[in-house]
């Protein structure tokens, strides 16, 4: 029996185009699977080995994108179980940082130069305080 020579691309299936058709697929995949919350999932369900799934990463770069369009289909999957209920906020949130989701954090630099006068009254001190308990109460339930 012969045998290909190291280098030869004669036996080789995965050209660019078929690995991108195949990604594609898996894409809408994972997106009509509403039980899939991981790119791991996805490709296990969808039936392509892990080897053949990172080779094909490593080999084409442009199969990135259509990986990061799964890992967001599955963020935002995550996120909607959490903001509905049906999830575990705190694992959610896990997840979705895990899956590459970065808190965002704004400043508001407009006002940077005025004094502001914080100091509450005994009454406002009450309020806030009854406040901030309500809504720690209202994260305990959830």
């Amino acid at each position: 029996m012969a045998k290909f020579k190291h280098g030869n691309k004669a036996a080789e299936k995965w050209s660019k185009e078929y690995a991108e058709k195949v990604f594609n697929e898996m894409l809408d995949f994972t997106n009509e699977r509403k039980d899939i919350f991981s790119i791991q999932e996805a490709y296990i369900e969808y039936g392509m080995p892990s080897s053949t799934y990172y080779y094909l990463l490593d080999r084409y770069p442009v199969l990135d994108s259509i990986k990061r369009g799964m890992n967001d289909i599955i963020i935002a999957r995550v996120n909607s179980g959490a903001l509905k209920n049906k999830l575990n906020n705190a694992s959610a949130i896990w997840r979705m940082k895990q899956l590459g989701e970065k808190d965002q954090q704004y400043m508001d630099n407009r006002n940077t130069n005025k004094n502001i006068n914080v100091e509450l009254t005994g009454e406002e001190k009450k309020e806030a305080i009854e406040d901030i308990k309500r809504a720690l109460n209202e994260l305990n339930d959830y």
